[in-house]
């Protein structure tokens, strides 16, 4: 971020040395906030991944961070959600310079979060933006990155807010893991009992045509998201993996150690 001291122009682009960016990348973007008026846009990556736990957790993490975060409300003026990707920030330099820089945020954790609420405060237009064409980058590289990595950025993404981490362990119960549990129960009592009624019958339909479309729509989702969709035949486990790191992050708010990430150990 010393960079930006050394900058003339109106606008600055802040990235991280990990992303790989389309000779257009920036061309496009500013077009883009140019056309809409904006003063800030913040671009989502296509997370590319080599090992196998990348390819399947990746994914998972992505979607927690987008219903927690929805692109409509994140882009909406009055909604008090806001959310900044600090892999690319495209930003006019007076709302960096009304913001206080980088100094006035540097004692929080999640820099670009803090960037983009300062941002809302100052009705400073902002747009978040899915573009996978533009750059990409590669997070963590083995199972033990992915873990703590994502540990530490729910524990504050979440605000260390117990209750918003056990909402989305429920989500991901409910919405991806309940189906299959509740579909292999069924279909193993009815198997027990030794024979099928015409109700029991449409009971295990339903739940199978229910287990069909969550499938489907996961294999669609990794595929948009670049992952190999054949990684969603395993999502399952990768969900009761992602809860692991949710209660992790629930277990480091109540140890009351804070965090240590690269040297710097910040504050409960």
């Amino acid at each position: 971020f010393k960079g930006q001291s050394h900058a003339r122009g109106e606008w600055l682009l802040f990235s991280d040395a990990d992303t790989i960016h389309a000779p257009e990348s920036l061309g496009h973007s500013m077009q883009f906030a140019r056309e809409k008026g904006l003063q800030m846009v913040t671009l989502l990556p296509n997370l590319t991944g080599e090992t196998f736990w990348e390819k399947l957790l990746q994914p998972i993490a992505g979607a927690i961070l987008m219903i927690s975060f929805p692109l409509h409300k994140s882009n909406n003026p009055a909604s008090p959600v806001a959310f900044a990707n600090g892999q690319y920030i495209l930003i006019q330099r007076d709302l960096y310079n009304r913001i206080g820089t980088h100094e006035a945020l540097k004692g929080f954790f999640l820099e670009d979060i803090a960037m983009a609420k300062a941002a809302k405060i100052l009705k400073g237009p902002m747009m978040v933006v899915p573009s996978p064409t533009l750059y990409q980058t590669r997070m963590y590289k083995n199972f033990q990155e992915i873990w703590h990595g994502w540990s530490r950025i729910f524990y504050y993404i979440f605000e260390k807010h117990v209750v918003r981490l056990c909402f989305s362990i429920a989500l991901i119960l409910i919405v991806s893991l309940m189906p299959v549990f509740c579909t292999i129960g069924l279909a193993a009592w009815l198997i027990v009992q030794g024979s099928l009624s015409d109700y029991a019958a449409g009971i295990l339909g339903v739940a199978i045509a229910q287990l069909v479309i969550m499938r489907l729509t996961v294999f669609r989702y990794y595929a948009l998201s670049g992952s190999n969709p054949y990684y969603s035949i395993l999502n399952p486990i990768g969900c009761m993996i992602m809860i692991g790191i949710l209660t992790d992050s629930i277990r480091k708010i109540y140890s009351k150690k804070g965090m240590t990430w690269r040297g710097t150990t910040y504050a409960k």
